[in-house]
């Protein structure tokens, strides 16, 4: 609760949608469901609860619509656009009737396409929060111009993108991994292993 932190947050906002099955599904059929949009992200869901928690937090991410604009000002957290057009990506998750995850979907793909640099700062005595969703290059640069003089911090994001850290752990202070993300990283075949090698590194 120290007011005096600081908090920057790089990565994915965009719209979540949830669809819960009703009752027991069939396969190549039609199933009723629920559903729920809500305003989601890696990086802004992490943002949310800083702000929520009174800290000072900025989040970097790309343009959204006035509306989700709205939404992120009202949780208290300076927002800063990575490009001028409004690009389509989102999240969908499909769950059971009891909301287990039957799977995940993500259109993330516009993330990657940011190659604008222009944007990272040398910063000092921050805390810097990436997820994975922007391009390699942009996460090195953050990582390389930031890692001496700040606190980095590093969420998986997917088992499809740990790659992009697996040249800098020695740079990072704080990374946070499911099991699959663990196992993508480390390419070992037990949490262990992998977290001797993390540790290592």
């Amino acid at each position: 609760m120290n007011k005096r932190n600081y908090f920057i947050c790089i990565g994915a906002v965009h719209s979540d949608y949830v669809l819960k099955l009703k009752q027991d599904y069939y396969k190549n059929r039609t199933n009723p469901i629920n559903q729920q949009k809500n305003l989601g992200g890696v990086a802004y869901n992490i943002a949310k609860i800083l702000s929520f928690l009174n800290q000072n937090t900025k989040l970097y991410s790309l343009n959204c619509n006035n509306l989700q604009k709205r939404q992120i000002r009202q949780q208290g957290i300076k927002f800063k656009s990575l490009n001028k057009e409004i690009n389509e990506r989102y999240y969908s998750s499909i769950l059971d009737k009891n909301g287990k995850m039957i799977l995940g979907l993500a259109n993330m793909d516009n993330y990657e396409k940011i190659i604008n640099h222009s944007f990272i700062e040398n910063y000092q005595n921050k805390k810097i929060i990436l997820d994975l969703n922007l391009s390699l290059e942009i996460i090195k640069d953050i990582i390389n111009k930031n890692y001496k003089k700040n606190y980095i911090c590093v969420c998986g994001t997917s088992a499809h993108k740990v790659y992009k850290i697996k040249n800098f752990l020695n740079k990072i202070d704080t990374i946070i991994l499911n099991k699959q993300e663990s196992l993508s990283l480390t390419k070992k075949k037990t949490i262990k292993n992998s977290m001797n090698y993390l540790i290592k590194k």
